[in-house]
């Protein structure tokens, strides 16, 4: 039983001076709240690091996790929330090659809560969902792929309101030449 590691990361500063938002605004604003305005919020850091592990074991079985974390800060004005990115963030995946043709994977992604405005009002929980799919590649020019998404029918959402699709059924053709 052979196993290889394949590891990887990355450190990451920012210092944004005129970083641009999309600022949350009084209702009265406009016609359809919640209402957004694209703003100068003034300078920003963000911060983070990113990490991944790929083992193979053995010639059939392959095991994946890649890591995020994302720090973002307004500093000219911390009452403005960074919008749309969660601080922690995994995805994960584990597959099975039984021969040359056919290959078997199981993914899964998490995702903390994010802001979805920038007072905070509005906040999209965080989530996991779980995906599978099945990989046939009868010669070298031909591959399918057939699988599934969101396997146990999660509600979730990036953005705090506008929900992401259920359960997803798929089927890939790719010809390469």
């Amino acid at each position: 039983s052979n196993m290889q590691l394949h590891w990887g990361m990355s450190v990451f500063h920012y210092d944004i001076t005129d970083a641009i938002e999309n600022v949350t605004i009084p209702a009265s604003a406009c016609n359809s709240p919640p209402c957004f305005q694209l703003q100068n919020i003034g300078e920003q850091t963000n911060n983070g690091v990113e990490a991944l592990l790929t083992a193979y074991l053995g010639e059939h079985w392959e095991f994946h996790i890649n890591y995020t974390y994302l720090d973002r800060d307004n500093k000219s004005d911390p009452d403005i929330l960074p919008l749309d990115t969660p601080q922690n963030s995994f995805f994960s995946y584990v597959s099975f090659t039984a021969n040359d043709q056919w290959r078997f994977q199981l993914s899964g992604e998490y995702n903390d809560d994010r802001y979805s405005t920038t007072d905070g009002v509005q906040v999209a929980d965080g989530f996991f969902i779980g995906n599978a799919k099945t990989t046939w590649t009868p010669d070298e020019h031909l591959q399918f792929e057939l699988g599934v998404n969101n396997i146990a029918d999660k509600l979730y959402a990036y953005d705090e309101g506008f929900y992401e699709a259920g359960r997803s059924y798929f089927i890939n053709a790719r010809y390469r030449y």
